[in-house]
């Protein structure tokens, strides 16, 4: 759910997704083409090998943007959630929470690499992640 008085910016390309079997992003169970980060897995898995709790994930995407300018980049969660460009970190709510999360970059023109990391504690799981153009 968009922040009120922000237009989300589409996805231009996929998400590779990884996801572990571990909060920790490092015991690698699969990985998908997502065509978004819009999930409610509410208390169950996101696929084999995962478990229902205390579990992670990271997309990677090349994004295209139309503009140059500041772009927020918004995140709706449970649990936490990390979200870098070109490998810059710009939203590190890396701790157990549910809300959103945001954070303001600088941008040119043209292909950045987005790559969001994202767990699950406990309970519910979800993530939606979308931008806007300042």
């Amino acid at each position: 759910t968009p922040i009120p008085g922000a237009t989300p910016v589409a996805s231009s390309s996929a998400w590779t997704g990884y996801y572990f079997g571990n909060q920790y992003l490092d015991d690698l169970k699969f990985t998908r083409i997502d065509p978004s980060i819009d999930f409610n897995w509410e208390r169950t898995s996101p696929g084999t090998g995962v478990p229902n709790d205390l579990w992670s994930a990271r997309w990677i995407s090349t994004q295209y943007f139309a503009s140059a300018g500041l772009y927020e980049f918004y995140a709706q969660v449970d649990d936490g959630v990390r979200i870098y460009v070109d490998n810059n970190l710009v939203v590190n709510d890396w701790f157990d929470h549910r809300g959103v999360s945001k954070g303001t970059v600088n941008l040119t023109a043209g292909p950045h690499t987005v790559k969001v990391e994202y767990y699950d504690f406990g309970r519910e799981a979800m993530i939606t992640v979308w931008w806007a153009k300042k």
